[in-house]
């Protein structure tokens, strides 16, 4: 039986280093059990409510409300978020989208071509 640190520490070196659950380190339990608790937990919600309660017990401990009372946007925000808008917008019904659109041949002009 693994201890719930160890499971969790596992959890946390997938998140922080983008590995895939199979190439967990040796120092870990097997990846299907590390998979198996994570899996349990993310459709329990858990992860949901230790993303709500630990900045809230912070707030509380440096003696603020539990609830945030202010937000801070960066100048960049407003055009990120354009800029995302824009990549999910979707071609109208009819319409040809993508390089080949723009192109008889269906090819980007540099791809094929010759020196110059």
């Amino acid at each position: 039986m693994h201890r719930l640190r160890q499971i969790m520490n596992a959890i946390l070196y997938v998140d922080r280093t983008g590995v895939p659950w199979r190439h967990l380190p040796h120092g870990f339990a097997p990846w299907a059990t590390i998979y198996g608790y994570f899996a349990t937990w993310q459709q329990d919600g858990v992860f949901e409510q230790l993303t709500g309660l630990l900045p809230r017990l912070v707030r509380e401990a440096e003696g603020g409300g539990g609830e945030p009372s202010g937000c801070v946007l960066g100048s960049q925000t407003p055009r990120a978020l354009r800029l995302e808008v824009a990549a999910l917008r979707l071609p109208r019904p009819g319409a040809a989208a993508g390089p080949a659109a723009k192109h008889a041949e269906g090819r980007l002009p540099w791809v094929g071509a010759g020196p110059r």
